[in-house]
């Protein structure tokens, strides 16, 4: 487990997004000031003017830079702190269980569980075979794909019905935009599919369901203003780029998200909106 820097993150706004070379960073000693730019907004019959809304544009070099200066006014208003930062990170550490697992969960001829290990930052996935005293099986080690990385995080993790496959989408740059990748568990290779541009979450596993062929997924894109509004189709074995469009959500406000149903006869899209 490695401490924790809370800092605006232009990672996870600007995909393109690389962490600044120290030697050319400036120190900020003084709060930044984002520029007002005049932009008129009309909503319901009334007009304002929203001097801020230029700092939506993920492509705006002057938004980039403003999210850094604030890194680095934080860093230098902060310093004075550090000390008491890794007292109480260490604090915080010491009331982790850091050895631990998941309660297991049976699907057919396996539980499938997670565990932890001491000064690994990341879950190892398994399963053991029938009973709990089996020998167990390592499906995926999160430590070993985040080795190197400053991020990893993994979203889908979906097993094959027939529970030969591992299908897993990753994200390495903090965007939350997430690679699907498919793994022979028989094996331990990956299949050449790979579906990049998927939508997945940090917070809880989602993103990619199969049929019950075990040859079939299912899996959702997002727009260029990361909402969730494609659900596509893909055969195991065939290019991606030729993958059937299923659903469209026209509704700007609306994205999608999509689970299989507890008998597992079903998928279901749902539609959500984070307006009110």
């Amino acid at each position: 487990m490695s401490n924790i820097t809370w800092k605006v993150c232009a990672r996870n706004i600007f995909p393109s997004y690389r962490k600044p070379n120290k030697s050319i960073r400036t120190i900020m000693t003084t709060h930044p000031t984002p520029p007002k730019r005049e932009y008129k907004i009309t909503q319901h019959g009334i007009t304002r003017n929203d001097e801020y809304y230029w700092m939506r544009n993920r492509e705006d070099p002057e938004a980039y830079n403003y999210l850094l200066a604030e890194n680095e006014y934080l860093e230098h208003t902060l310093k004075h702190l550090k000390p008491l930062q890794e007292t109480l990170f260490q604090e915080m550490k010491g009331r982790i269980q850091e050895v631990d697992s998941s309660a297991p969960e049976k699907f057919k001829d396996y539980f499938y569980y997670t565990r932890t290990e001491a000064g690994k930052q990341y879950p190892i996935y398994c399963r053991k075979k029938e009973t709990l005293d089996a020998p167990e099986e390592i499906l995926l080690d999160q430590n070993i794909l985040a080795e190197g990385l400053e991020f990893c995080s993994v979203s889908a993790f979906s097993i094959s019905p027939d529970q030969t496959k591992l299908a897993y989408s990753l994200d390495l740059e903090g965007a939350e935009v997430y690679t699907i990748y498919i793994k022979d568990l028989a094996s331990g290779e990956l299949y050449p599919d790979k579906i990049q541009g998927v939508f997945g979450s940090v917070y809880h596993t989602t993103g990619v369901e199969w049929a019950n062929d075990s040859q079939t997924l299912y899996y959702i894109t997002l727009d260029e203003y990361h909402r969730a509004n494609k659900l596509f189709r893909h055969t195991l074995g065939t290019d991606p780029k030729q993958d059937a469009l299923l659903f469209q959500e026209m509704d700007e406000t609306f994205s999608i998200s999509l689970h299989k149903s507890r008998s597992k006869d079903y998928l279901m899209l749902y539609h959500y909106n984070t307006l009110s």
